[in-house]
């Protein structure tokens, strides 16, 4: 699902996204002064790499503001695709991720994206939430469908010229382009591999692979004069488009074969958060006893949740430990990288 530009990705009443736009009132000019300057993005200086490339991406995909929740909803197709055969359409695909983001302390101008976000399978022809059994069109079983539910799916970001000593990934930024007007495009295209959870080599019905591969391709459309305005520590109109090619799922129990899934998604930042989501996506989530998933993580923790390593822990311990026999706990180690 998407997070961009971590992988994975969700996701009580949390603090909307439309809170952006109002806040405490300030004690002095010099604290309104201070805030307002805060929550500007100098655009010219964001479309390069550093911080003000990563105050605006966090302006846009969360709020500069870390007690403010942000969700984005996003709704598409997921498709299956083998040589020489008719790529069919195997579910329609509905979910959210919903974040906040906090400055890294002792960290000058890092940030880190805290998310759960969730993903559901349905039924191309009806668009209901598949539970339970699902009949494979690819290979006429009857397979059990696990939805998306990864906590957390969390992302450390700093800038160049921030990087702690011994960091084991490079400084972030993201490409930010500005074709005119009012527009402004965000993207990142992301290639993942890396050792597979379910390995082939232990679970040959479930992976091709002893290697985890996919492409992940993310683009924000987001506005200009929103990110240049002091007044506010986040941009309230995005737009968002999320293409992924992956493996077959672990449910779909096809290792054995070849071929891929196509993610093909669209959607948007909900002006009231979670309380803007459809109402089926809610309630799914409450009847299922997801409730952690109406808000974000209020702290950064490792490693990250992914479908594989989700769907690792249903067929051996529901809530055991993950392939390196750990579980997310919290990190103050600003050097420390989220699991891909």
């Amino acid at each position: 699902a998407p997070s961009l530009p971590s992988r994975r990705p969700a996701r009580a009443a949390p603090a909307t996204a439309s809170a952006a736009t109002s806040g405490p009132p300030p004690s002095s000019n010099a604290s309104s002064e201070k805030a307002a300057k805060s929550n500007a993005v100098r655009l010219q200086d964001a479309l390069v790499p550093g911080a003000e490339n990563l105050r605006a991406f966090v302006k846009t995909r969360a709020s500069l503001n870390p007690t403010h929740t942000v969700v984005y909803w996003f709704t598409g197709d997921v498709y299956a695709l083998r040589d020489e055969e008719p790529t069919v359409h195997l579910f329609k695909f509905e979910g959210y991720n919903i974040a906040r983001a906090m400055p890294i302390p002792g960290v000058e101008g890092g940030y880190r994206l805290l998310t759960r976000e969730v993903g559901l399978y349905k039924d191309p022809k009806t668009g209901k939430i598949i539970e339970g059994k699902w009949t494979n069109p690819l290979t006429g079983e009857e397979n059990e469908v696990c939805h998306v539910w990864n906590d957390p799916v969390n992302q450390q970001m700093i800038p160049a010229g921030a990087m702690p000593t011994g960091a084991k990934r490079g400084p972030f930024s993201v490409p930010i382009e500005h074709p005119g007007g009012d527009d402004v495009h965000m993207y990142a295209n992301i290639f993942l591999s890396y050792d597979n959870p379910l390995p082939r080599s232990g679970y040959p019905d479930l992976s091709p692979s002893d290697k985890y591969e996919s492409t992940e391709l993310f683009q924000f459309f987001t506005s200009k004069n929103e990110l240049e305005d002091p007044s506010t520590p986040a941009v309230s109109s995005v737009n968002i488009s999320w293409v992924r090619l992956s493996q077959f799922l672990p449910f779909m129990q096809m290792g054995s074969q070849k071929g891929k899934l196509v993610y093909h998604c669209r959607g948007k930042r909900l002006p009231a958060g979670y309380d803007d989501l459809p109402a089926h996506v809610r309630d799914y989530v409450a009847a299922t006893n997801h409730h952690q998933y109406a808000s974000a993580p209020d702290e950064f923790s490792l490693p990250n949740e992914t479908s594989w390593t989700y769907y690792r822990k249903l067929i051996t311990d529901k809530w055991g430990p993950r392939i390196d026999g750990t579980v997310a706990q919290p990190s103050s180690t600003p050097s420390a990288p989220p699991t891909p």
